[in-house]
C-alpha cells in the first residue's frame, strides 16, 4: 500500500512522529511518497498538522483518495503575546490551513490527545465524522538508556525543547530552580534554540546550554536525569513519552495534556494556579517542590516511568492502531 505525505518530515515533535510512523510502515512493506508524483495516486494521505498543498488534496478527495489528518494543538500563544506581523501571520495561516483540512478535507482525523481533541471541538468550524485520539509512540528499544543504570539520585535536569523561550516565564523558571540546585547537587542542562539572543543572556551561569540536539543523539542523554517540560498547554510532547521510556521521570506543569502523560510515580506535575491561556506567571515554587519528591524518590519514579511507558508509548502498538484506521479508510472510500 501506498500513503503519501504533503511533505517530508520537517523539524520538531511532528518531524519525529512522521519519521517513526514511516520507519514502521516501511517495516509492513508499505510505499512512502511526498506531495503530487506524476502518474502515482497514492491509496490514502496522511496530513500531519497542516499543508499549504491544498489544491492537491482536494483533487485527490474529488477522486475519492481517503485523507486522514493528524493534529495537535492550534497556534495561539501569538494572540496573547504579539510577535511581530511576519509571525503573527504565519500563525494564523497555518491555523487556517489545518481548520479547512478538518472541516472540508479530511475523512478521519486523530487528535494527539483528550486535551487536543477537547480543543478542536471547541475550535473547529466542523467536526468529521471519524476521529480517534492516539498518543505518540516511541522505539522502546532505542529508548531505554536509564532503565539499566540503576542509580539512586540523578545528576542532571534536562530540558529538551526546540525552542527553549517559547513560554515567556521559561528563562525565569529556569534560573529559579537553578538558585537551588545545590541543595540537590543537580545540574540544569538545555538542548535546543532560542528564538531571542536577549533569553540567552538571561539564563545564570550554573546552566549549561549544549545547544540543539540531533534526534539520533536524544536516546544517550536520556540518563541519570529528570526531565523538566517547559511548555505551556502542551498537546503531547514527544520528549516526554521519550524520556518516560528510557526510564528518566518528568515534572512539568499540569496544564494541556500533561495529566494524560504523566501519571503517579512516572513524575509529578506542579500546580500552575494562573491562567496559562493568557500567559499568567505560574507558581515556581510548585515545580521547586515536583523536583524534590522526584528527586527524593528517584529509583521507584525511574521504574514507574519505564512501565507507564510500556503500556501506553510503543511506537509498534502506535503504528498498529494508525494501520487499522488506514485501512478502514481506503475500505470505506
Amino acid at each position: 500500500m501506498n500513503i503519501a505525505f504533503p511533505h517530508s518530515p520537517g523539524k520538531g515533535g511532528p518531524g519525529s512522529f512522521q519519521t517513526r510512523l514511516e520507519a514502521e510502515l516501511e517495516k509492513r512493506q508499505w510505499t512512502i511518497s511526498y506531495g503530487p508524483q506524476p502518474g502515482l495516486n497514492p491509496d490514502l494521505v496522511l496530513v500531519v498538522g497542516a499543508t499549504r498543498r491544498l489544491a492537491w488534496l482536494r483533487r485527490l478527495k474529488r477522486q475519492g483518495i481517503p485523507i486522514v489528518q493528524r493534529l495537535d494543538g492550534l497556534s495561539w500563544m501569538h494572540r496573547q503575546a504579539y510577535p511581530g506581523l511576519r509571525t503573527w501571520m504565519l500563525n494564523e495561516c497555518r491555523n487556517l490551513m489545518a481548520k479547512y483540512t478538518h472541516a472540508y478535507l479530511a475523512d478521519w482525523v486523530i487528535y494527539q490527545s483528550e486535551f487536543v481533541r477537547a480543543w478542536w471541538q471547541q475550535a473547529s468550524w466542523r467536526n468529521p465524522s471519524h476521529s480517534e485520539v492516539l498518543y505518540n509512540g516511541v522505539d522502546l528499544d532505542r529508548f531505554s538508556a536509564n532503565v539499566h543504570l540503576g542509580r539512586a539520585k540523578p545528576r542532571h535536569l534536562i530540558c529538551l525543547e526546540g525552542t527553549l523561550d517559547y513560554s515567556p516565564y521559561a528563562m525565569e523558571l529556569l534560573n529559579y530552580l537553578s538558585n537551588r540546585l545545590h541543595e540537590l547537587d543537580l545540574k540544569i542542562k538545555l538542548y535546543g534554540s532560542f528564538s531571542c539572543e536577549s533569553s540567552r543572556a538571561m539564563l545564570s551561569k550554573d546552566i549549561v546550554h549544549c545547544g540543539d540536539l540531533p534526534r539520533s543523539h536524544v536516546p544517550g542523554v536520556l540518563q541519570d536525569a529528570i526531565l523538566l517540560s517547559l511548555d505551556v498547554l502542551p498537546a503531547c510532547p514527544n520528549t516526554v513519552a521519550e524520556a518516560l521510556s528510557s526510564g528518566v521521570p518528568v515534572i512539568g506543569f499540569n496544564t494541556g495534556a500533561m495529566q494524560e502523560l504523566v501519571v503517579q510515580k512516572a513524575g509529578e506535575l506542579a500546580d500552575y494556579e494562573g491562567n496559562p491561556w493568557k500567559l499568567e506567571k505560574p507558581n515556581f515554587a510548585n515545580m521547586w517542590d515536583a523536583l524534590v519528591r522526584v528527586w527524593s524518590g528517584y529509583p521507584e519514579y525511574c521504574i514507574e516511568a519505564r512501565r507507564h511507558a510500556e503500556q501506553n508509548y510503543d511506537v509498534r502498538m502506535m503504528t498498529k492502531r494508525y494501520v487499522a484506521i488506514f485501512e478502514a479508510a481506503v475500505d470505506n472510500r
